[in-house]
């Protein structure tokens, strides 16, 4: 009997192998290539990363980097999650507004949700949120260990269907967080409930 889903979601395994490098590459290179108004990032910048670069993205217990795969082990979507211990500055969104009364709980930031058009409407992007906030809730921080968690997002306006995904997630826009970017929300989910 097949599998009646012939898509498996995964965390990328660190360190990265080699083949996995390359095909997390190509998947991001072909996202902003594709969709390039959804990202905060472009094309040109991304394909001129080192190896070095694109490893630091990756290879890191602080974050963690869900993909699609199909059953030929093509990937076709991802998303990460990035930890209150990775690399964050969280002045910016301080400033913004963004966080209001949460700033003393573990914050995780979900950034790069991307799903190649021939695979949307397949309950893929929700699938890789469910995941995402599954590792955030089990992830124990270095510091802030006991505090309560909540994972955020900025989201553009214009991605309705990306902003309907993320509220049947249980995710919510912040109502007076003034964005730095033109045409974004953010938007907050409490993962301790």
């Amino acid at each position: 009997m097949s599998d009646p889903t012939p898509f498996d979601i995964q965390k990328i395994n660190v360190p990265i192998s080699a083949t996995d490098l390359a095909k997390y590459k190509e998947l991001r290179l072909t996202s902003l290539l594709k969709d390039p108004q959804f990202f905060g990032s472009n094309y040109k910048r991304e394909a001129a990363f080192s190896e070095q670069d694109w490893r630091y993205r990756l290879d890191s217990t602080d974050k963690a980097t869900f993909i699609v795969k199909e059953s030929n082990d093509k990937w076709i979507g991802t998303l990460t999650v990035l930890g209150p211990s990775s690399d964050l500055d969280l002045t910016a969104l301080l400033g913004l507004g963004v966080l209001g009364d949460n700033i003393n709980r573990n914050i995780y930031i979900m950034v790069g949700l991307w799903v190649n058009s021939a695979f949307r409407s397949k309950g893929l992007g929700k699938r890789l949120i469910q995941q995402a906030l599954s590792w955030a809730r089990e992830h124990i921080p270095y510091e802030n260990n006991d505090t309560a968690k909540i994972a955020i997002l900025e989201v553009h306006r214009s991605n309705i269907v990306g902003k309907v995904v993320y509220q049947k997630c249980g995710f919510r826009v912040i109502p007076k967080a003034e964005s730095g970017e033109d045409g974004t929300e953010w938007m907050i989910k409490d993962l301790d409930s």
